[in-house]
């Protein structure tokens, strides 16, 4: 069975789902540190490099410390959006399907241990779960299945 360019975005967006949270913790820890160091003042100093071909000094700009909160708020909340878009499509899946592509596409588990896990003898029935578990999953990311119940 070929994968459509459809079915490779969606599996991008669950192989990104870890790095999103990671970058999610990232950004909550940044912005707790912005809000303490904005508490007493309305201003930051922070500092970026510039690379042009060689070397350059860290220079310093004030930045608007509001204006980097609301930032960073906004990438975590935009994080979540995408968290929940994945854990929404993982809901619909059969709980077999939700395991493999949870354990292949996030955790990095070979898929000889999966096949193991899940009890699959066959090599070619855990590669046949995992066909029907990534074009399930592609459609459930392609509709707006908010608000509809798993039945």
């Amino acid at each position: 069975m070929m994968r459509t360019e459809r079915d490779n975005e969606t599996l991008k967006s669950l192989q990104d789902y870890r790095n999103i949270i990671f970058a999610i913790r990232i950004r909550q820890k940044k912005m707790a540190k912005l809000i303490q160091a904005a508490a007493p003042a309305q201003k930051l100093t922070t500092s970026y490099e510039i690379h042009e071909g060689s070397y350059q000094p860290k220079r310093f700009e004030a930045i608007d410390a509001l204006e980097a909160i609301a930032h960073n708020k906004q990438l975590i909340d935009s994080g979540f959006d995408r968290l929940e878009q994945v854990e929404n499509a993982l809901a619909f899946l059969e709980e077999e399907e939700r395991l493999f592509l949870v354990m292949y596409y996030v955790d990095a588990v070979p898929i000889s241990y999966i096949a193991s896990a899940l009890n699959y003898a066959s090599r070619q029935s855990i590669y046949n779960l995992r066909e029907r578990a990534v074009t399930k999953f592609s459609q459930i990311m392609g509709c707006d299945c908010r608000g509809l119940d798993k039945t």
